[in-house]
């Protein structure tokens, strides 16, 4: 039996949570937090081998640094690309990345996935961190607000231990969104993609 503890900002989430995996067999809800902050007391208190977790950006990486600590596997509903990254160069043993809008048996076999030490997540997520051959594909694409963000502090000569904590991102998250805006600015390095942000109006100097 999966010992699961459910971790949602959302009241309305962590009922629906609770709906969803009532029948389901094999996990056992043993606790739930709106907050990742309480989260450490309460994976020693109730045993939980597994986290199920409503992402939420600025708490990635207290979660991640929990589940290692704590040796408990997260289960990520709706996580983006950057906490994909973060996921796969952290040192959590077995994790699972799911849209919103699992199906309780997809959380029920990403929970068993999880649990016999696998990592599940989305085929089409996969794809697109996975084949450096579509960074070339790429030129050209508009920055995201983030990758606009990074691209001045770089021409503000951040390094991206700075720009990690100017932006309260890890550093693995600044090198991820940074190679993104080099292939979106067909730039091989920061004086390329500074360089070329200039000439597009994209760095204000």
């Amino acid at each position: 039996m999966a010992r699961l503890v459910v971790v949602s900002h959302f009241a309305a989430v962590r009922a629906g949570l609770r709906t969803l995996l009532a029948d389901q067999p094999g996990l056992s809800l043993v606790g739930e937090t709106p907050w990742v902050v309480n989260l450490g007391a309460l994976l020693i208190d109730s045993c939980a081998d597994i986290v199920l977790w409503d992402y939420a950006e600025s708490e990635l990486a207290s979660m991640i640094e929990i589940c290692e600590r704590a040796e408990v596997r997260p289960v990520v509903l709706g996580p983006d690309r950057d906490a994909i990254v973060e996921l796969v160069d952290s040192h959590v043993t077995a994790w699972a990345a799911l849209p919103r809008d699992a199906e309780p048996e997809e959380i029920a076999g990403a929970v068993a996935a999880v649990t016999a030490g696998l990592v599940a997540m989305n085929p089409a997520t996969l794809d697109l961190i996975a084949d450096p051959s579509r960074a070339t594909e790429r030129a050209g694409e508009p920055l995201t607000p983030r990758e606009q963000e990074i691209l001045q502090l770089m021409a503000e000569g951040m390094p991206n231990k700075q720009i990690a904590i100017r932006l309260g991102i890890s550093q693995h998250t600044v090198k991820f969104h940074a190679a993104s805006l080099f292939a979106k600015l067909d730039a091989a390095s920061r004086t390329e993609a500074v360089t070329s942000g200039i000439r597009r109006g994209l760095v204000l100097l």
